[in-house]
Order: C-alpha cells, then structure tokens, then sequence
C-alpha cells in the first residue's frame, strides 16, 4: 500500500531530503512565463535536472507519473519566484 505525501512549496526548496517514488508534480503560478525546475537532489547545484515546467499563461500545470519515477537523492524545486507553488506527491523510500 503507498503512503504518498504531498508538499507544497513557496519559491526555491527542499522538497524532500533521501530517495523517493514522486508521483506527480502540480504547479501553481501567479503570472505568465512563471517556472520550476525540478531536480532530483537537495539543491539545484548538485542536484541532476528532472524537468522544467512552465506557462505561457497563469494557470496550473501538472504532470502525472503513474507508475511513479524514482529520484535517488532527493526532490529539490528552483522555481522564478517566491509566488509559484510546486505541489510534490511522493513516497519515501
């Protein structure tokens, strides 16, 4: 049985420090041309680039991984602002 988290972040954070399940990524954005960079890692230096989402419009993205993507270190989000919410579901380990 998965026992998924969901965080929400406002701006640049650690989502989740250790090896993870993510499942599906919701962004939220408050203006056009608003971005996240998802990394697999605790930070954007040493983490390595998951994906980039974006809109050319303010509305919400996700991005749906059924069967689930590992990420080894952890989840890091880079976002344009401090005003885009990343929603994060997980499973730890």
């Amino acid at each position: 049985m998965h026992h998924n988290r969901w965080v929400r972040i406002l701006g640049d954070g650690c989502v989740y420090n250790g090896p993870c399940q993510v499942y599906a990524i919701i962004l939220q954005v408050d203006a056009v041309n608003d971005v996240a960079l998802v990394y697999d890692g605790i930070d954007a230096v040493s983490g390595k680039l998951f994906c980039e989402l974006n809109t050319s419009v303010d509305i919400t993205r996700e991005l749906c991984l059924h069967e689930g993507v590992s990420f080894d270190t952890g989840i890091y989000i880079d976002a344009t602002d401090e005003a885009v919410a990343t929603t994060v579901v997980f499973e730890p380990g």
